[in-house]
């Protein structure tokens, strides 16, 4: 596993993450979930693990919860854990946000 260079800054990340706000980053061919909150910029990877729905197309409630389109299943953003044990984990990315940029480890 590596660390890669998403955004150039924290400012940038920031610009390009509005709060509470999921976007789709794709890096070398896969999608997946950027979401900034008040607590921190976290990635989750963009298909749900119900039905391979876009998570990117979804919303984020006051938990830091990333919430799928399809069925509204609930994915908490820190450790991917499903809410209500419906269906498997969401895979998480670990952030990194340094004085170089925003990184992300594959």
């Amino acid at each position: 596993m590596k660390f890669v260079k998403v955004f150039s800054s924290k400012e940038s990340a920031f610009n390009a993450l509005p709060l509470n706000k999921p976007r789709k980053v794709i890096i070398s061919g896969k999608s997946y979930c950027f979401v900034r909150t008040p607590s921190g910029i976290y990635v989750v990877d963009d298909a749900c693990p119900h039905q391979n729905t876009s998570l990117s197309g979804g919303f984020v409630n006051a938990f830091d919860e990333i919430i799928c389109p399809l069925h509204e299943y609930r994915f908490s953003l820190k450790d991917g854990s499903e809410s209500d044990l419906k269906t498997r984990n969401a895979e998480t990315w670990q952030v990194e946000i340094r004085e170089d940029g925003v990184y992300i480890k594959l």
